[in-house]
């Protein structure tokens, strides 16, 4: 295996290929624009988040493309596209960062962090805002009904860390 600094690559395998395969497997949309706004790379969530396909946001558009077509498209809910985003991202300083919340048209909440990179590139990292709050809510619920349950029965809880010998008890 060939190595790098803290990365093992196997034989016949190239840093692009791995980092190209690792990025696309995250749960977050991910898109690197080079220093003069043309898209290199873009994950299948960043394809989902925008409900589009390869065939618009593929590598070689440029950012000043993408954001006609979303202004065609409407896929924000007020309608904008992308023009003061772009702006903004061009204000950065290298290593600077820029987060905001896109809202969609269908309803979901997109945070997005853009960071410039030292040769111009800059990175967009996009969660689903909407999904977190989602799990959140159920996340919440859940212990809303834990409580109960354990207050209805008169009963409680107890968990032991075994390292320290610390007991904690709910009632």
């Amino acid at each position: 295996m060939a190595e790098l600094p803290g990365v093992l690559i196997p034989e016949g395998a190239t840093a692009p290929d791995l980092c190209a395969d690792a990025l696309s497997e995250l749960p977050v949309g991910v898109a690197a624009f080079d220093a003069d706004n043309v898209l290199v790379f873009a994950n299948q969530h960043f394809f989902t988040i925008f409900e589009t396909t390869t065939a618009v946001v593929k590598p070689g558009r440029s950012a000043e493309d993408l954001s006609k077509y979303i202004a065609r498209q409407k896929i924000f809910a007020d309608g904008a596209d992308l023009t003061e985003l772009l702006a903004e991202i061009d204000r950065l300083d290298p290593g600077e960062t820029f987060e905001n919340t896109l809202q969609l048209r269908n309803g979901r909440r997109i945070g997005q962090r853009i960071k410039k990179m030292a040769s111009g590139a800059w990175i967009s990292v996009l969660s689903d805002m909407t999904a977190l709050a989602k799990a959140e809510e159920q996340a919440r619920e859940a212990v809303y009904r834990w409580s109960f349950a354990l207050e209805s029965a008169r009963q409680g809880v107890w968990d032991s860390n075994l390292v320290s010998g610390e007991m904690v008890y709910s009632r």
